[in-house]
This record gives C-alpha cells, structure tokens and sequence, in this order.
C-alpha cells in the first residue's frame, strides 16, 4: 500500500534475524524497507544519496539515483509550465506515474488527466480514440463519440506508447501540437484541443526516425523538451 516492491527472500532474513517480529506491522516494515533494506542495497550503488522525494496529490516518486533526482528537479519547474512533454523510458522506468505527478504539480490539478495506451488499441481504432467520431462516419459508427482531445478538456492528455501511431495519424498529431486544431472522423468540423498534451515511448524516436519511421518535423517538436528515464538497471538503490 505504500508503493514498495519488496524482495520477499530479504524480507525473510529480517524475521530470522530478529529485526522483524511477527505478525508483521505496516509501519515497522516501512520502516525497515526504508533502513535495512536501502543500505543493503547500497552497498552495490558506489553513489548512494540520500532520497529525493516528489509528492503530487495522489502519487508519490521516491529515488535513490542520482540522475533520477535530478531528472525530478528538472520536471518539478517544468510541470508548471503549460507546454508539451516527451517522457522516453524502458517498460517500468515510472512515466505513467510521473505524468501524473506533471499533470498534478501544475495549474491544470483540478482537472481531468486522461490516458490513451496506443499501443493496446487496435491501429485502425486510434484515431477515433483520439479525435472521435460522428455518426455514420462508418459501417459500425451508429452513434457519435467525443474523443480524448475533447473529452480531457483543460486537463492533461497522456499518449503512451506514440511509436505505434502511422504516418498519417502522427501528422495529425503534428497539427494538434501546433496549433490545437483536429477534425473528428467524418466531420468537416473543426475543433480545438485545449488540454495539455504528454507523450511517452518506450522505443528510440530518434532511431525511428532515421529509419522514416517515424516524422522527423513531430520527432524535432516533441524533442524540444525530451526526458529520457533511466533503466531500473541504472538504478540499484531504487
């Protein structure tokens, strides 16, 4: 409940050992996650800090890496900011949390953040999840829909996941980065985005985009302030 992921085998050689009595109490195991466990796992980190702590409404990130820390420090003055981000970041590296925490240390807390998982959508699907539809807009479309450029408002959007997208939809996303206008499918209406726009990947756009596959003019856009996570390997003391 307090966000640990634990070594259970660790956990184990604290009861044997007499640090931990049973039945086990929250606290006292926060307590020695936070002790004994940390300085063990130290003692493999040659720069052990001590631990930077960034606190959101409803989340919290704790890091014992020192590029981590600094990477916090850099995301805590720009969440304030009301401009796009890109988050680049192996599976598990924390992006979904630290969009959030962007999304609540910043002026649009109080609205809506939503998240769209493109890469658990059906290809053909993601553009009416983002911009939506209207009514026969397809065989299948019996009634309109409000995608999430809409639906998020004034809030946060976050796009994970982007490296999926094709090279008509990233054009699409181009225009709505630019300048906040999108049509939805079967609409000659234009519409404009007023949420905030955060991206993730867990690939290299870069290399995607010397190989065309991926636009290098929304490459060079979202690259203006670019966030690279580092690994979990990177990170013992984490």
């Amino acid at each position: 409940d307090g966000g640990y992921v634990c070594d259970w085998a660790a956990v184990a050689d604290l009861i044997v050992s007499g640090h931990l009595q049973l039945p086990i109490d929250r606290n006292q195991l926060a307590h020695l996650l936070d002790t004994e466990l940390a300085s063990r796992l130290f003692d493999a980190d040659p720069r052990p800090i001590a631990p930077r702590v960034l606190r959101g409404q409803s989340v919290v990130f704790k890091t014992y890496t020192q590029a981590m820390a600094e990477l916090l420090d850099n995301l805590e003055r720009i969440a304030t900011h009301d401009v796009p981000l890109l988050l680049v970041g192996e599976t598990g590296t924390g992006k979904t949390t630290i969009a959030r925490l962007i999304h609540e240390l910043s002026s649009r807390q109080q609205a809506r953040l939503l998240t769209v998982a493109c890469g658990a959508i059906p290809r053909e699907l993601i553009e009416t999840e983002l911009f939506g539809h209207v009514k026969g807009a397809f065989t299948s479309a019996d009634r309109s829909k409000v995608g999430k450029f809409e639906a998020a408002k004034d809030g946060t959007l976050l796009l994970d996941e982007i490296d999926v997208l094709d090279p008509a939809q990233q054009a699409k996303l181009l225009r709505v980065i630019e300048t906040g206008e999108f049509e939805a499918v079967g609409s000659n209406e234009t519409r404009v985005s007023r949420a905030r726009l955060i991206v993730a990947s867990n690939v290299n756009l870069e290399q995607l985009m010397e190989r065309n596959e991926f636009r290098a003019d929304l490459y060079y856009r979202l690259n203006v302030l670019e966030f690279r996570l580092p690994s979990l390997r990177e990170r013992p003391g984490d």
